[in-house]
């Protein structure tokens, strides 16, 4: 299971990507499922696109390793849940 929030949580924000291709490489093909939550300057959870995750280049870097399993949205409330599945909908179309 990969989480790009709880691989960001205590690494600089200039880091964040660099992380993220680490983890890629070592994990790809070992990956059966991805969290989408994202995480706030102060460490809290956020609905993805609300805080500081790349989240093109996270799914993009998803979409190359050849992972097709699911992307489990967490971490939110009830009236959050359209416009997350909005977004993740909307980042995940531009990829193709």
């Amino acid at each position: 299971i990969l989480d790009p929030a709880n691989l960001i949580e205590d690494i600089p924000s200039n880091q964040h990507r660099q992380v993220i291709n680490e983890s890629m490489e070592l994990l790809e093909s070992k990956i059966v499922l991805a969290h989408a939550k994202d995480r706030i300057s102060n460490k809290s959870i956020a609905p993805p696109g609300k805080g500081v995750i790349d989240w093109p280049h996270f799914l993009q870097r998803l979409s190359l390793s050849g992972f097709d399993g699911p992307l489990i949205a967490h971490g939110i409330t009830v009236s959050e849940a359209l416009e997350t599945a909005n977004f993740l909908k909307n980042e995940l179309t531009c990829l193709k």
